[in-house]
């Protein structure tokens, strides 16, 4: 792993690296985003409301300054060095000691067990790096695929939040969420 004063960089294994996002990746970002609309879309709420490269070049700038202010990164995950998505934590609660993490992979990189290695990384990272005690994972509940990273790399199921997120169409979906612990920090 290398941190450098500008990006964090993780090589995940030989094929895999995460990259601290930064302005320079808003067109691959919003280019897989805007050519996979229709299969993002489904899951993820933002996705109908990046309509245009400024809304990403928004987004990176905020996850930026969040990166500063509130401990939530986002790295742009490349698959032998081509951009594959994206994944990142947010919402920090440093009275629970907990952090959510999220993600998500273009369609022709599904499968290949990209996610999953990164979810196992990231959540070191966090643990590590931030001293949190808690890693979250909220997933649609009939969301399977994205469901079957957190039950792949040790988080246990936690509960089901009813009606928890709106998606694009304007309806809404309960939530499953899982919890990975840092058992040393609950000594």
């Amino acid at each position: 792993m290398e941190t450098s004063k500008e990006h964090i960089q993780i090589n995940v294994n030989e094929y895999v690296t995460l990259k601290e996002i930064c302005i320079d990746d808003a067109a691959e970002v919003f280019g897989v985003i805007n050519t996979e609309r229709e299969y993002l879309g489904k899951w993820l709420p933002f996705v109908q409301n990046t309509r245009s490269i400024n809304d990403t070049i928004d987004f990176i700038t905020y996850s930026i300054a969040a990166a500063i202010t509130m401990h939530e990164l986002v790295f742009k995950i490349t698959y032998k060095g081509e951009f594959a998505g994206l994944i990142g934590f947010r919402n920090a609660d440093s009275q629970r000691r907990h952090i959510e993490l999220g993600y998500w992979l273009g369609e022709h990189f599904q499968h290949k067990g990209i996610v999953s290695q990164c979810v196992t990384v990231v959540s070191k990272y966090i643990i590590t790096h931030f001293g949190f005690g808690e890693v979250l994972i909220k997933c649609a509940v009939e969301n399977f695929a994205s469901r079957k990273i957190p039950e792949r790399t040790g988080f246990s199921f936690v509960k089901i939040e009813q009606q928890a997120e709106q998606l694009s169409d304007g309806s809404f979906t309960d939530i499953a969420v899982y919890s990975l612990k840092n058992q040393s920090f609950n000594r």
